[in-house]
């Protein structure tokens, strides 16, 4: 494996999650309020349903087509509401492992703060 592995390609997600949404998310909500993770479970997919159906590049994403997604990437980062325990970002990553990652599907938390 390159000096691209999966644990930079994480961190270049995590970082470009960070970077659109900033160190104060919205309404005061800040990156240390939040938890990120690295892997979405299953249980997990209808809030990600809820996310993609906020942006007009994912609303018509199934969730057969999300959860097949998600099995399939092996970089995806969300963030989730400490108090809450509700995922309110998502992002992914399709690697090379070798020299390439590109970060896609920044998806921030448009009901977060209701």
């Amino acid at each position: 494996m390159g000096w691209w592995d999966r644990a930079r390609a994480q961190s270049a997600v995590r970082y470009r999650v960070e970077e659109e949404l900033g160190p104060v998310l919205e309404d005061g909500v800040r990156m240390s309020d939040v938890d990120v993770i690295d892997r979405i479970e299953a249980s997990r997919a209808p809030e990600l349903m809820t996310l993609y159906a906020t942006t007009w590049w994912t609303a018509r994403r199934t969730r057969s087509d999300v959860e097949a997604m998600l099995a399939r990437s092996g970089v995806v980062v969300g963030l989730v509401d400490r108090e809450s325990a509700r995922l309110v970002a998502f992002a992914r990553a399709i690697t090379d492992e070798t020299y390439l990652a590109v970060v896609l599907d920044v998806i921030p938390f448009v009901w977060y703060a209701s």
